[in-house]
């Protein structure tokens, strides 16, 4: 798939990204592809808009890059809980469920598992946090 100027404004970038300074990206070329927007001297965010939201990959490799942005993190979960498994089942099931052997019930399930041991991790996480910092705003004001 290539896109030309012409659809990325259909799309409504931020207001940083006038009709003039997309032209100006695109150079010479009529087109780009997802690589070449990816490639940009944009910030990454910027290209991930336009490539993961406008039809540049499919749904088969869109579930694999989420299953591989959730496996970056999960050594920061597994700080907070070592033992509990829900995280990696739920992307491994996603990985299955990516290659057509998985169906959307057990997927939905697994999710559901997942975020459960996500918002539990989190919560003592930032009530850790919170408390450090808060005992180092009491010493600093008791000083």
């Amino acid at each position: 798939m290539k896109v030309t100027v012409d659809d990325v404004m259909a799309w409504k970038p931020c207001g940083q990204y006038t009709r003039e300074e997309v032209k100006n990206l695109f150079g010479r070329r009529r087109k780009l592809s997802g690589f070449q927007i990816a490639s940009l001297k944009i910030p990454a965010d910027d290209a991930a808009w336009v490539v993961l939201k406008h039809g540049f990959l499919s749904d088969k490799a869109l579930r694999h890059f989420a299953c591989d942005c959730a496996e970056r993190v999960l050594p920061l979960f597994k700080e907070e809980r070592p033992d509990d498994k829900r995280p990696r089942q739920a992307i491994e099931m996603a990985r299955r469920f990516a290659e057509g052997f998985a169906t959307m019930e057990e997927l939905s399930a697994a999710g559901a598992a997942a975020g459960a041991a996500a918002r539990a991790a989190a919560g003592a996480a930032a009530w850790d946090w919170q408390i450090k910092r808060l005992r180092w705003y009491l010493k600093k004001e008791e000083a």
